[in-house]
């Protein structure tokens, strides 16, 4: 199931036409973010065509979320809490999806602060089991 596109950096009015598209990393099947890369021609000064490549991201995941998986590759890692912090850090730039904050929030307190970082951690480190997230408050 396709949960999210971010389509930000597509650039392209679509339809696209003189196009050719490179979905071969992706697997619908497997939870995991994937990029489609995207070329299309254009019309340049003097009829010349120019090419142009672009990407997208596609986010595939389990129908189950999981929690402390806020980047949405399909595990908990310290890369999740890595999100986390930039997220608190930087929301325009490194803001979660609408699915990567609900994963996010695991210390049992809503909103997402440095402590769901903290808990992901210890996920990763093994202390707490991604199956008791969220914590209980």
């Amino acid at each position: 199931m396709i949960q999210h596109w971010d389509c930000a950096n597509l650039g392209v009015k679509l339809p696209l036409t003189n196009s050719e598209v490179d979905a071969s990393e992706f697997d619908n099947t497997k939870p995991g973010k994937y990029n489609i890369y995207v070329w299309c021609s254009q019309p340049a000064p003097k009829g010349a065509d120019t090419y142009r490549r672009t990407s997208f991201t596609v986010y595939v995941v389990d129908s189950e979320p999981l929690m402390g998986d806020a980047n949405l590759d399909g595990k908990v890692s310290i890369a999740d809490a890595v999100a986390v912090l930039q997220h608190i850090a930087n929301k325009d730039r490194f803001g979660l999806t609408a699915q990567g904050q609900a994963n996010a929030d695991v210390d049992g307190i809503a909103g997402i602060t440095t402590n769901d970082a903290l808990v992901i951690q210890k996920v990763d480190a093994g202390l707490i089991k991604s199956t008791d997230l969220p914590l209980k408050a």
